[in-house]
């Protein structure tokens, strides 16, 4: 899923915070943290805190792009790339503590 604004990935994330909670999955746990950064980006830039902030959001919007792509493989039941999949997968598992999940992500 290609985002080209911060505000399309912040969109793209609640549905997954959303979703996730509904299903009670620990795979909202990275993606809450992400928004939390996201949202501190946009406001970054709308303060002046980057020297570019149109190349900042590029930035944020290729990142969420990737995790969204990855995240879209894996709900699809096919495999995003072996980093993203760890962290999927770690997700599944309710053994590890909090911060292990968001260290995965």
């Amino acid at each position: 899923m290609a985002v080209t604004t911060i505000d399309q990935a912040l969109q793209a994330v609640d549905a997954i915070i959303d979703r996730a909670r509904n299903e009670e999955s620990r795979v909202s746990y990275f993606a809450a943290l992400y928004r939390r950064v996201t949202r501190a980006v946009k406001d970054g830039i709308a303060r002046g805190r980057f020297q570019n902030g149109p190349r900042m959001e590029r930035l944020d919007a290729v990142f969420a792009s990737r995790y969204l792509d990855a995240f879209a493989l894996w709900r699809g039941g096919q495999s995003p790339s072996r980093s993203w999949l760890v962290a999927f997968q770690t997700a599944g598992n309710h053994g590890p503590l909090v911060q292990l999940h968001l260290l995965a992500g």
